[in-house]
């Protein structure tokens, strides 16, 4: 089932859901003071959250602290003004603790793109440096940025004639980590025509595989692609239609593509009203024979759903997870579709992550670290952005040719103690942290029941792993409340 949570009545902190997510309670990152557009999540080195937004003028950035959000800092300039709306905006990629923004200068028809660039997880940024300073009398607008396995930045964004006429998407890459920037070179000219003029455009990396994927526009067919590079941006020599839906249409629909690389695969999400209304899909690529799998409906039609936009996608190795923007009736709410390993497809149904009794929730973003699900989005109800994060675990499973259902571990989530049945005598139990180092490890001499106490271990997520006295390990994961 669907979990819906009304925002003016929430009243838990856990709250189990078809994804096996626990979901603790919203957190405000910022009160609508310093604007609430455009959203967008990181993490750094150390899994926490860092997340940027704009207002008319300005981006500003805010790094979790514990459960909270440290104060708002303002990331340009104070004499800049800079391009922020609610569909498009500054944008923020990281590797650890280095992490670059961009955003677009106003006016946009004489004014640079900008990247800046930390080394410390969000704490001080560089001043910034002009990204498409080569570009001549061209028109530059809607950056993106993704980090290459070195750490350096990687940028995507359209250029036009100075008329505001052929549009296409390029990308930059830099060689000594956002110093600065080599001659762009075209990405989307795969696709045999011009990019949508109105859609911004999104930018992944794994290894030497960089794609850029957005909207194009030929004679108002408006599809999605992903131009291909496998030698680390120095060019795009492959593209992939990523969107097979053929929606024309003769206006602007200010909405691109988002995706991310594992293995040899691009996962992406996109919306379309190829089918008649705005839904949002999901593409599997692959990389290695530059092909298109059929797009999936990220949901079922349902009585009521009027519109869906805005998807945004995120991985932490296996572990996927999806969120867009719904209205439904007069509802309006940000679902969320995760699975922890991609083989395994998504759940029927989604999580949802915020909801209200009218339309005011708008574009949202995700990030996936080794145990959590982040996300932020835009309330236009109270002006603010708001942040949730859930915990995603695997309920302890034999492995190592033992049989099913020969040791029980309960409760799971559990507070303070867990208790262990095993139908073969235990040797030894041993409690890991996600850092891998041993927090509890208990001897046991062959007995088949166990109580361990959890009282000195801190609330989070733990590998557990249990010996027999045949030496047959089983390990799972457990979460500690």
């Amino acid at each position: 089932m669907k979990y819906l949570i009304n925002f003016l009545l929430f009243c838990s902190y856990n709250l189990s859901a078809q994804s096996g997510i626990i979901w603790e309670a919203p957190v405000t990152v910022t009160d609508g003071l310093t604007g609430h557009y455009h959203p967008r999540i990181v993490l750094d080195a150390d899994e926490n959250a860092v997340v940027i937004w704009g207002n008319d003028e300005d981006s500003y950035l805010a790094r979790q602290v514990g459960m909270y959000f440290a104060p708002p800092m303002q990331l340009d300039p104070p004499e800049m003004s800079i391009f922020s709306a609610s569909w498009a905006g500054p944008d923020i990629a990281a590797k650890g603790d280095t992490m670059y923004v961009v955003f677009k200068e106003n006016p946009e028809d004489i004014a640079p793109i900008y990247c800046l660039s930390s080394y410390n997880g969000g704490v001080t940024f560089s001043a910034p440096v002009i990204v498409d300073g080569m570009i001549g009398d061209n028109v530059s607008r809607f950056p993106s940025v993704t980090v290459d396995e070195d750490g350096n930045p990687i940028i995507a964004f359209m250029k036009l004639d100075s008329d505001f006429l052929n549009p296409q998407y390029v990308v930059a890459t830099s060689d000594d980590y956002g110093i600065t920037f080599n001659m762009d070179v075209i990405a989307s000219s795969y696709s045999g025509g011009e990019v949508c003029d109105c859609c911004p455009a999104g930018i992944a990396a794994n290894e030497n595989y960089i794609a850029t994927l957005f909207r194009d526009n030929l004679d108002y067919l408006r599809n999605n692609w992903a131009g291909i590079s496998t030698n680390n941006g120095i060019s795009f020599d492959n593209g992939i239609q990523i969107d097979q839906t053929n929606w024309t249409i003769p206006a602007c629909p200010a909405s691109g593509p988002d995706g991310v690389i594992n293995n040899d695969t691009l996962y992406s999400v996109f919306m379309s009203a190829g089918e008649g209304s705005s839904r949002v899909y999901f593409s599997t690529s692959s990389l290695i024979e530059n092909t298109d799998e059929p797009d999936k409906r990220l949901t079922e039609e349902f009585e009521g759903l009027s519109i869906q936009n805005y998807p945004r996608i995120a991985n932490f190795g296996n572990a996927i997870a999806i969120v867009w923007k719904q209205n439904a009736n007069t509802t309006s709410e940000i679902p969320l579709l995760f699975t922890d390993n991609i083989s395994n497809g998504f759940p029927t149904n989604y999580d949802t992550v915020a909801y209200l009794d009218f339309y005011g929730l708008e574009n949202a973003d995700v990030a996936v670290s080794s145990t959590k699900v982040h996300i932020v989005w835009q309330d236009n109800y109270t002006d603010a952005v708001m942040y949730r994060e859930g915990i995603y675990f695997q309920p302890v499973t034999v492995q190592e040719h033992e049989l099913e259902n020969t040791i029980q571990v309960f409760p799971n989530p559990a507070s303070t103690e867990i208790n262990i049945e095993s139908k073969i005598g235990l040797s030894s139990v041993c409690i890991y942290d996600i850092q891998n180092r041993i927090v509890k490890n208990v001897l046991f001499n062959g007995n088949k029941t166990a109580n361990i106490s959890l009282n000195e271990i801190i609330a989070g997520l733990y590998l557990i792993e249990m010996i027999d006295i045949n030496g047959v390990k089983k390990t799972g994961k457990i979460v500690i409340k």
